[in-house]
């Protein structure tokens, strides 16, 4: 009897020991959540005042990246950098666009071309993956015939010849993609911002239930192969999510589907409306209670099918709005964690600076991929970091957007404004003030210039230690002379290796 128990342990131990070698040699599925304008302290682990249990699951089930900047705080250059892992400075199309003397315009112009560049789905499809994309794109749309804004204008969702239309748009758009990113599967995308597509006013609403409804089945339909999924919501991005929550949910990207797709996913709107009322929250947190429910989906899937072990969930958000569309802080500080249950010990924070372009990096880390020689990357790999092996090897982060570009260390940071020569030769001493960091003579966008009272200076220095909010600009102050050029001369080795000058920096002395 005592022999046959010692056979059976050996047994035991031995299957478990080969289960678990399998575990650890088993390629991780990834998934990749990137949603649109959400603050810091509209994620529980971060602030919010309301809990946000699945978004927050990753963090308490990973690591929560307390210091993380996107690399360019608007939705297109940081949506470039997180598919890439690279400075939208790289980006393919501004060769076309700009002279490689002037400093390029970083806004809603980035794109990803058919067959310009490589992305991570690139990578992993060569190496294996099934991939797919699910939700918003705005990194480039197929030519129409005339401006998507002016399409189905005075027209209504409801009308069939509008639906037609926009299957056409939609089929192209989803082309594009699959082209220009390397993608799969391709489902339940929106091409652009919400008043870009080609939507007629009374379809310009936001569906999360029907980008959900594309990443569960997306899993499902891959559950047996390693896949990458790229999850992107529009929300909380405007037009009024909330207003979204209160329509027909048939309303979709592609026109009105037959399905109502209300309830079908995840709580029905009203639900969670009346849930977030009735907690005592402000009705417009229920617009993140439905962003929350929309990730809880993708888990409740993971969980069904014996999947969230051994997938890593990379989530962040695109940029902040706070400041939006500047280098400062509070746009381009976000949101962001990491889990791989199977690797990664639970209820870790990482303070050391991160970015959304060490993404790339960092799932090429967790997959063994070897960065191939002809692919750029700009990010570094989290991975030994996450797994308490090393710390990042990095001195500062660099942002861009617009004519503005900045260099942030853990202590300072250093904000420049260098405008091309045809617009630096309306501006004077007297009237600079009149011009934005977009080199145009009107108001910030976003309010910028209200929140930031050095927002005209051409060169801004800040001690974060002392003055976290950048209000004063001590770049005048002799005593932080050193850190100055410490800074300009990181901004001048980053630009230099860049195809475009950003004034004086670029040449290393």
């Amino acid at each position: 009897m005592k022999k046959l128990l010692l056979l059976l342990s050996l047994v035991w131990s031995s299957c478990a020991t080969s289960q678990h070698k399998a575990m650890e040699t088993k390629q991780p599925n990834i998934i990749m959540i990137y949603v649109d304008d959400m603050e810091l302290n509209e994620m529980g682990v971060f602030g919010c005042e309301m809990p946000t249990p699945h978004m927050d699951r990753i963090a308490k089930s990973g690591v929560k990246l307390d210091n993380c900047f996107v690399s360019a705080p608007v939705c297109t250059p940081s949506r470039y950098g997180q598919q890439t892992g690279r400075h939208a400075s790289r980006c393919q199309s501004y060769l076309n666009d700009f002279p490689l003397d002037e400093p390029i315009f970083i806004r809603w112009n980035g794109d990803l071309e058919e067959g310009k560049e490589q992305t991570i789905a690139h990578l992993l499809k060569d190496n294996g993956y099934v991939t797919g994309f699910v939700g918003k794109w705005h990194n480039g749309q197929p030519e129409s015939d005339r401006p998507y804004e002016e399409i189905n204008i005075g027209k209504s969702i409801y009308d069939a010849d509008v639906n037609t239309y926009l299957q056409q748009l939609y089929a192209d758009q989803k082309a594009y993609i699959k082209q220009a990113a390397g993608y799969d599967f391709v489902e339940n995308v929106y091409g652009n911002n919400l008043h870009a597509m080609g939507l007629p006013e009374d379809g310009q609403y936001h569906n999360q239930e029907w980008i959900t409804k594309a990443g569960v089945e997306f899993i499902e339909q891959n559950k047996d192969r390693p896949f990458f999924l790229s999850f992107n919501t529009t929300i909380p991005h405007v037009p009024s999510p909330l207003s979204s929550m209160k329509v027909d949910s048939r309303i979709t990207g592609i026109g009105v589907v037959d399905e109502v797709l209300d309830g079908r996913y995840m709580p029905s709107r009203e639900t969670m409306i009346q849930e977030t009322l009735a907690q005592g929250y402000p009705e417009e947190l229920a617009v993140i209670r439905w962003l929350d429910e929309g990730i809880g989906a993708l888990y409740k899937k993971l969980d069904t099918l014996g999947l969230t072990e051994n997938t890593m969930i990379i989530f962040a958000s695109d940029h902040g709005v706070t400041g939006k569309m500047t280098c400062y802080n509070s746009a381009s500080k976000v949101p962001a964690a990491i889990s791989w249950p199977a690797k990664i010990q639970a209820g870790q924070s990482l303070t050391s600076l991160s970015s959304q372009i060490d993404f790339v990096p960092t799932i090429l880390g967790a997959t063994n991929i070897a960065t191939p020689n002809d692919y750029q990357v700009d990010g570094v790999n989290l991975m030994p970091a996450l797994l308490g092996e090393g710390k990042i090897d990095r001195k500062f982060l660099y942002c861009e957007v617009v004519y503005q570009r900045s260099i942030l260390t853990e202590d300072f940071h250093y904000v420049a404004t260098r405008f091309p020569s045809e617009v630096q030769a309306k501006v004077t001493k007297e009237n600079r003030r009149a011009f934005t960091i977009e080199g145009k003579q009107e108001e910030d966008r976003y309010g910028a210039e209200a929140i930031y009272p050095n927002y005209y200076d051409d060169d801004q220095l800040y001690d974060l230690k002392r003055d976290p909010k950048e209000q004063n600009n001590v770049i005048d102050q002799a005593k932080y002379r050193k850190q100055l050029e410490e800074l300009q001369q990181y901004m001048h080795e980053t630009v230099a290796s860049f195809p475009h000058a950003f004034g004086e920096f670029g040449t290393i002395n």
